[in-house]
């Protein structure tokens, strides 16, 4: 019995193996056709060269803990500007500029949009009142809906 499923085991470790060095060789092939950038790969624009395009936005439901009277409404990030806008119940919209993608992925994440922002050291970054037209249109309507 040991020796079946230490043979099983041997395959299984083996076929993984495998999987993964077919992973990498499809990598390394996409390099060679595509001259080295892949879609996965994050490259940034030049510094001070423009963009073509506005940032685009990724927007939420604020997470929140007391659904009928919530502090946040909706949340919005741009990976471009490293932007994160948030809309209040009071109807202020304020962006905290600078924050890291890891931060924005914990704030999705929590239960409470205002827990985090006490706890997380959010506020510690720069922030200031947004201006809701910096948004694509398409955006800005989600956002308000």
């Amino acid at each position: 019995m040991a020796r079946f499923n230490d043979s099983y085991f041997s395959r299984r470790q083996a076929a993984e193996e495998q999987s993964g060095q077919k992973t990498y060789n499809l990598q390394q092939a996409t390099r060679e056709k595509f001259g080295g950038k892949t879609d996965w790969e994050i490259v940034q624009p030049a510094e001070g060269q423009p963009r073509d395009t506005e940032p685009s936005y990724s927007t939420i439901t604020a997470p929140t803990t007391n659904p009928p009277r919530p502090r946040a409404l909706k949340l919005a990030y741009s990976r471009e500007d490293l932007k994160l806008v948030i809309k209040f119940r009071d109807g202020a919209w304020i962006e905290y500029n600078d924050i890291p993608v890891e931060m924005w992925n914990d704030l999705k994440a929590s239960n409470s949009t205002g827990l985090y922002l006490k706890y997380s050291g959010l506020d510690d970054y720069p922030w200031a009142p947004f201006n809701p037209a910096e948004m694509p249109p398409e955006t800005r309507v989600m956002f308000n809906s």
